[in-house]
């Protein structure tokens, strides 16, 4: 086959693939191993790892490494082919995916795979663990099939020694808002246990609460925020008016029916009122009743 055909077809197929292709994929579309090898040596083609190329003039960045690692786990099929057809997934999982996901701090020395079925790598570099992943567990990024965050979380929690680098990661997904609590917390049941907790909830309401997260850490750090007395204030300020009030109406209704000590009564009533309205403002209690005895 001519060169520029090759390396045609060759194209094609990479530009799909962030510039990269696989020697099966290649083969398939009728190009020879043989003009592989001369489009490398003329350096149309850089050989990434075994049976993988990036086309020259690609770009390249952090994944490229690890996306190489993924085409070569599945190499007789696209990218495209492996996202529409999830029978037998292989996905980029644990720190390689929470790398991906851009949660947690701990360092992806290795590109981790999962797969369901045994599969080996001649890399020292790529470690493919032997898993099911259903469909509602994978996500597509950086142009790969990945685990979902939740998933993610899930399968560190199984594997990380130390409970804080989980503990992190789950912390950068929930501030910026893209973690499940609710789905996560059944499937890290089966981490649990190791973790000396026992359940998933209970597990998860420990990382939480490591990072400052759970329900009371996030209460206290509310209750610190000078702004929260006037938003609160405002908001609740007629509510409570209005409760005040309908529970001195309940009260006086029995009472005498004259009219000065009903106004006296009603008068009590109004300086409560105020003062509820003005506490929920954020006012010190001190200025309220020095506030009070002025008036």
């Amino acid at each position: 086959m001519r060169a520029a055909t090759a390396m045609r077809e060759v194209a094609r197929i990479a530009e799909m693939q962030d510039g990269l292709v696989t020697t099966r994929q290649a083969v398939r579309v009728g190009v020879p191993r043989l003009s592989l090898a001369r489009l490398a040596e003329s350096e149309d083609l850089e050989r990434l790892t075994h049976g993988v190329y990036r086309v020259r003039g690609a770009d390249e960045d952090e994944y490229t490494g690890l996306r190489a690692a993924w085409l070569a786990a599945d190499p007789g099929r696209t990218a495209a082919e492996r996202a529409a057809d999830l029978g037998h997934p292989v996905v980029v999982s644990h720190r390689s995916a929470a790398a991906v996901h851009g949660i947690g701090n701990m360092y992806a020395d290795r590109h981790e795979l999962t797969a369901p079925v045994r599969k080996q790598s001649r890399r020292e570099d790529v470690t493919i663990r032997r898993a099911e992943v259903p469909r509602s567990d994978i996500t597509i990024s950086r142009g790969m099939l990945v685990t979902t965050i939740e998933r993610t979380l899930a399968d560190l929690a199984r594997t990380e020694p130390e409970l804080g680098d989980v503990a992190d990661a789950l912390a950068d997904a929930h501030r910026r808002g893209a973690v499940d609590l609710k789905a996560l917390a059944p499937m890290l049941d089966s981490a649990a246990r190791r973790h000396g907790a026992r359940n998933g909830g209970e597990l998860l309401e420990r990382m939480l609460e490591l990072r400052g997260l759970d329900a009371k850490s996030t209460l206290v750090e509310l209750a610190k925020q000078p702004e929260l007395g006037l938003l609160l204030g405002a908001a609740w300020a007629p509510a409570i008016q209005s409760a005040v009030e309908a529970a001195l109406r309940d009260a006086l209704a029995p009472a005498s029916k004259a009219s000065a000590a009903t106004t006296r009564d009603l008068g009590v009533h109004e300086d409560l009122a105020r003062l509820a309205r003005q506490a929920l403002a954020g006012l010190p209690a001190s200025v309220l009743l020095a506030k009070s005895r002025d008036e």
